[in-house]
């Protein structure tokens, strides 16, 4: 599951899963690469589309093919994916800050 702090990021993200690591990349998909999709912790097709058009992105942002575009989120997609920022100060419990950040 990808998780700040944690140093696990070697996790896979992939089309008919569901949870906490979805909604993670889903939450980032919007803040990060403007998809607009569902933050329903459920890896559809309309979440790989995204993930797809993130990778494409990635590359472009990169100027070369980093990224098979796969719609896979697995440990390649993380290491330059970028990630939606959470607040954790005074007593938060984990606020979008609308900053996004790259491993």
């Amino acid at each position: 599951m990808p998780s700040a702090g944690s140093g696990n990021y070697n996790c896979v993200v992939a089309r008919g899963m569901n949870g906490l690591p979805v909604v993670v990349v889903q939450e980032s998909l919007n803040a990060c690469f403007g998809q607009g999709i569902a933050e329903d912790r459920d890896f559809g097709g309309n979440t790989e589309r995204a993930v797809k058009n993130a990778q494409t992105r990635i590359n472009q942002d990169w100027g070369s093919h980093v990224l098979d575009v796969d719609g896979r989120f697995g440990p390649k997609t993380s290491a330059k994916f970028y990630f939606q920022a959470y607040d954790y100060t005074n007593g938060q419990t984990g606020r979008h800050t609308g900053v996004c950040y790259g491993r």
